[in-house]
């Protein structure tokens, strides 16, 4: 039986890719960015497709595009200090030329950021000696895992946008890329968000011993950014943050204070970790990652920390879900893991073969897209004619709208967009504090199922504010235009208190 591989000290450094595995990997890597793109544009095409983060990304790069500042229109906050990414950016001039186009562009720069995390993996297996078939078998494995799936079909998040190009960032060192270009990739992957800019440092500290220079380039390059976008968010104007919002319960302010809050309050930060939802999620990613097939290159998940500590240590119940982005950089660090181990432990190919097999088929049964709790089925329809019908009438109407989440993203290129019932009620959706900036909406869009996402205790305020300040102008389909009638001035919810993990586990429960 031969050995799956040998360290990188046995291995001559930066083997060349024959050719034809170029083309082998490439083409892999294309086809899994070709399947997620037309299943991310099709939610597009679907009207599938959520308020946050689709229309959230939507709206508030093409605001910045039109010179209207970094306010977003569906939120209130000031995109840029809640989330510092300034990666985002790149988007911009594709909003001066083409708007309409520039979201499902991103979408596609998503998807083939997944699918090289897959030549990645390769390029790591490469330089370590992995044996050509098994190295196929895991890439095959990180290509086709769910992870991957959830990492494109749960909206735009630079996660995912980045996870690429951070696998590639940590295979670039394995490799001894040029260093005259090689800081840009790290340097992608930290401008995505300050997170994501830890993470690099973390992966920085770990590659010392792979190579030096490149460990140097990461760590610097990751701390710098850090420590910028910091500054930033210290120094900008503030007025809340959705992120702060899953530290609420510490009623700490600013990171030090944070900090200070998490050392002193153990009790509380122990009663958020210790949630059933949050141990299914760390389950389901046993099972998805293999529990055998990364066993000794377990340090590399430490990459995925920063981001991962937010729904571990937040009171964001959602955010605990094993399909939220926060967890996409373990796919980055799955495509290192695998390799590592590989290079390290003697496998019967048969036997990495049928791991690898059942764990893929097992990760998708239980963590896949049709489980009850999974927000995105592979295929999905709303009323699209409807949607159609009402986006058309509204496309180029410029006043403050209240719609339905799934045309929220179609109708985000303007400046105020609200997600019904806001600014009504309270939304279990919006976990955060919502300011009022842009006044009442003019027009307001209702699905013919619109009550049942109103929480009971605010319908009846929101059927009598319906009923007295707007006029039906139109029907399309299951949808509902109401215009507000000349001089009608009806009260709002400026502000939406945080919801209980208890309302949300309410909310869910025919689904659990």
């Amino acid at each position: 039986m031969a050995k799956a591989g040998t360290s990188s000290r046995e291995v001559p450094l930066r083997e060349p890719l024959p050719v034809r595995d170029w083309w082998l990997v490439l083409g892999m890597a294309s086809v899994v960015a070709a399947v997620y793109s037309v299943l991310s544009l099709s939610r597009l095409w679907r009207f599938v497709a959520h308020a946050f983060d689709a229309g959230f990304v939507d709206n508030i790069l093409w605001k910045v595009s039109r010179g209207l500042g970094d306010v977003s229109g569906l939120t209130g906050l000031h995109h840029f200090v809640d989330h510092a990414s300034p990666l985002l950016f790149v988007a911009v001039p594709v909003y001066w030329v083409a708007p309409g186009a520039a979201y499902p562009m991103l979408l596609v720069a998503q998807s083939i950021s997944v699918g090289l995390v897959g030549v990645a993996a390769w390029l790591i297996g490469l330089e370590l000696g992995v044996d050509r078939q098994i190295r196929m078998a895991l890439t095959i494995f990180v290509l086709a895992n769910v992870a991957g799936y959830w990492a494109v079909v749960t909206e735009l998040h630079l996660t995912s946008f980045t996870v690429g190009w951070f696998a590639l960032s940590i295979a670039g060192a394995f490799r001894r890329w040029t260093l005259r270009w090689y800081w840009v990739l790290p340097l992608i992957v930290s401008l995505g968000r300050i997170e994501l800019a830890l993470g690099v440092v973390i992966a920085g500290v770990m590659l010392r011993k792979v190579s030096p220079p490149h460990a140097r380039v990461m760590m610097r390059t990751g701390a710098v950014v850090a420590a910028v976008l910091a500054l930033w968010m210290a120094v900008a104007p503030y007025d809340g943050s959705s992120v702060g919002g899953h530290f609420g319960y510490l009623h700490a302010d600013g990171l030090g204070g944070l900090v200070w809050a998490m050392i002193t309050s153990p009790v509380e930060v122990l009663r958020v970790v210790l949630n059933r939802n949050l141990f299914d999620t760390l389950l389901l990613w046993l099972i998805i990652v293999g529990v055998v097939l990364p066993i000794r290159g377990l340090k590399w998940f430490l990459i995925a920390v920063p981001m991962a500590a937010i729904p571990i240590l937040g009171d964001h119940y959602t955010a605990d879900f094993w399909f939220e982005h926060y967890w996409t950089p373990l796919l980055a660090a799955l495509a290192v893991a695998v390799m590592v181990t590989a290079s390290r432990v003697a496998l019967d190919r048969v036997l990495l073969f049928g791991l690898a097999g059942s764990t893929l088929i097992l990760g998708w049964a239980v963590a896949g897209p049709w489980r009850p709790l999974a927000p995105t089925p592979v295929w999905e329809y709303g009323d699209r004619v409807g949607a159609v019908a009402t986006v058309d009438r509204l496309v180029d109407y410029q006043g403050v709208v209240s719609l339905p989440d799934e045309l929220v993203r179609p109708l985000a290129r303007r400046e105020w967009v609200m997600v019904t019932p806001m600014p009504f009620a309270c939304d279990l959706g919006q976990l955060f504090t919502f300011v009022a900036t842009a006044g009442v909406p003019d027009v307001v869009v209702l699905h013919e199922s619109w009550r049942s996402r109103v929480h009971p205790r605010d319908l009846a305020r929101v059927e009598s504010v319906l009923a007295t300040s707007y006029t039906t102008i139109a029907l399309y389909g299951q949808y509902e235009v109401l215009e507000r009638r000349p001089g009608a001035d009806p009260a709002t919810v400026e502000q939406c208190d945080t919801v209980h993990p208890q309302d949300v586990l309410d909310s869910l429960e025919p689904y659990l």
